[in-house]
């Protein structure tokens, strides 16, 4: 069923000729991304977050991919004019779509400009201070193709596990590069 449904969208995109002739001709090397970005949210009651994290991913189908994350992040709290901090480790995963693709060269638009839209899922694991559920959907910019600067900016909810640090919503902002 899912083959067909596949062969299918292939075949409606080879009539129209919208993006398949560039994806066509990518080798199956070729349709792996990848980025490893920092991100920084705005605090929001006496929290805020820093993180370190990457993304591998693979082009299935022309403009959808789907990818793994992991991350390292650290709250920082302050509360009652006590600052203190909790550390976690969050791996998970997550689908992407290309909502918007510039050939300037003429190349395989899948390494060129690109603003993408994305949503993604992640849980602590290990033996983690805080431990924690996270949510996240946004954009993300590819300035120019190959080894590239990325910006990214979304909404985040975290929710938290551990005993006296709250729950967390807020605009996450990203800043990186990928492949």
């Amino acid at each position: 069923m899912i083959l067909a449904m596949s062969a299918l969208m292939m075949q409606a995109q080879e009539t129209d000729g919208s993006y398949s002739t560039a994806y066509h001709g990518q080798s199956v090397l070729a349709r792996f991304k990848g980025d490893v970005a920092t991100s920084a949210m705005c605090e929001n009651k006496g929290l805020s977050i820093l993180s370190f994290g990457g993304n591998i991913g693979y082009e299935f189908l022309p403009k959808i991919y789907a990818f793994a994350h992991g991350e390292s992040a650290i709250g920082l709290h302050d509360t009652g004019g006590v600052k203190t901090y909790t550390r976690t480790t969050n791996i998970g995963g997550g689908l992407g779509y290309k909502l918007f693709v510039s050939s300037i060269t003429g190349k395989t638009p899948s390494r060129d400009n690109s603003i993408d839209i994305y949503a993604m899922m992640a849980a602590s694991v290990g033996n983690t201070e805080w431990k924690q559920t996270v949510y996240e959907a946004g954009l993300k910019l590819k300035i120019v193709k190959g080894l590239s600067p990325t910006l990214g900016i979304g909404f985040r909810h975290t929710n938290s596990h551990t005993a006296g640090v709250s729950n967390h919503n807020g605009i996450i902002c990203s800043i990186g590069f990928g492949l």
